[in-house]
């Protein structure tokens, strides 16, 4: 929680001692990036996407257009391509597909790749990126002095919320036997232990199958095993865990749940 958000803490702080009231919770000062100088040697300033681009999803739908200045330009994310009141989209089934401008009757081809960001596109991190990596990073180095698991709650994290509950079951209670659950049953060298995430196809699966992640060690009603999921909002690290993203965090060169 960043000091400037007193209001944010004292929400969090409402909601624990309603919802969790046998959790005690620490306040730790999250790194204000519009603050404070963070060193290029602890978090980068640019990043590239050939560190992530293996997982996570950039599919994208280009100009196909060699003789035109829209040749190469993005039209469309794969995950947004589809008729609008401005385009008319048709897929063509190979990769390849037409769009048609409504207004101008214009007709453009297309082409889905990911390539190019494999390859390496150079990215800026925003000043609210750098100071998020920069806390969790802080946040490690706590949990890899102790001996026991951390959890680890950002602020705005909520453990009971419309959006959670369509049959009204989302609140503390579950929360608690879930996480009592996945503890219980979570291999005893893991590493991270994602209570919330946000991702597509059980988590992003690009190089995984469905099955490999149904190992017999894991329960598939409480635990998943996961290949690439977004938001650092809640998790449990271990110690070991916490040591193996120290080590590789020199500088950390991405965003941070993208790192992780």
């Amino acid at each position: 929680n960043l000091d400037r958000r007193p209001d944010r803490w004292k929400s969090f702080v409402a909601m624990a001692s309603r919802e969790v009231p046998w959790l005690p919770c620490s306040h730790f000062s999250a790194t204000d990036g519009t603050k404070t100088t963070i060193p290029e040697e602890e978090v980068v300033s640019v990043w590239s996407t050939r560190h992530n681009a293996w997982y996570g999803d950039y599919s994208e739908w280009c100009f196909d257009t060699p003789h035109s200045h829209l040749h190469g330009q993005r039209w469309k994310w794969a995950c947004e391509a589809e008729s609008d009141d401005v385009w008319n989209f048709t897929d063509n089934g190979n990769d390849t597909g037409t769009v048609e401008k409504v207004a101008t009757k214009e007709i453009w081809c297309v082409k889905k790749s990911d390539q190019r960001y494999k390859d390496g596109v150079d990215l800026f991190m925003s000043k609210g990126e750098r100071g998020c990596a920069s806390s969790h990073k802080r946040l490690w180095a706590l949990a890899a002095s102790r001996s026991q698991p951390t959890l680890v709650l950002e602020d705005d994290v909520k453990l009971c919320s419309p959006k959670l509950r369509p049959n009204g079951k989302a609140d503390g209670k579950q929360f608690t036997a879930r996480l009592a659950l996945a503890l219980e049953r979570v291999p005893s060298d893991f590493d991270v232990l994602y209570l919330g995430w946000a991702g597509h196809r059980a988590g992003n699966l690009k190089h995984l199958r469905e099955e490999d992640l149904r190992e017999a060690h894991v329960v598939q009603e409480v635990l998943r095993r996961v290949e690439y999921v977004w938001t650092t909002v809640a998790y449990v690290i271990s110690q070991s865990g916490a040591q193996k993203l120290l080590a590789a965090a020199t500088p950390l060169n991405q965003p941070v749940d993208n790192f992780m």
